[in-house]
Order: C-alpha cells, then structure tokens, then sequence
C-alpha cells in the first residue's frame, strides 16, 4: 500500500491525466482504439497506463510536495506562495 499512497496524494493531476490519455488513445478524433482494439485489449491499454501512472507518482513525490495540479489548486486557493520542491 506504501506505494500507493503517492497516486492518492496526487490524485486530481491523475485524474486529468488518465482523462487526457484514455480520449486521445480511445475516441474518434484520437487515434480511435475503442473500435479497433476488443475489450480485453482496452482493458491492458487501462492496466498500463495506470501502471506508469504508478510507478510516476512515486517518483513524483520523491522530488516535490504535491502534484502539479494539486499545487496550483493551492497557490490559487490561498494566494500565497507555497513550497513545492522537497530539499
């Protein structure tokens, strides 16, 4: 579970970017995967892609305190410089 918990802290900018990938690679004006691939084949396009977005968030949160858009959610929110860098 350890290495989940980085995906849950970061989760709004994985959200968003499950969002972005799954319309890019499955609809129409993407590259139209839904009607090309069966579902079993979807379903590991899924896999991996939450796979990396595993192992990115553990890498991620290494380095910084907060998602990227996590971050600006709190710089706007609160209008004040927030550190994001870990030292």
């Amino acid at each position: 579970m350890d290495r989940m918990a980085p995906v849950g802290r970061m989760s709004v900018t994985n959200y968003m970017a499950q969002s972005i990938i799954g319309v890019t690679l499955f609809y129409g004006f993407g590259a139209n995967l839904a009607v090309e691939l069966s579902f079993l084949q979807c379903l590991l396009v899924g896999l991996v892609v939450y796979t990396v977005q595993i192992l990115y968030s553990n890498w991620w949160m290494k380095r910084y305190y907060y998602g990227p858009v996590e971050w600006l959610w709190r710089v706007l929110t609160w209008f004040k410089p927030i550190a994001f860098r870990r030292k």
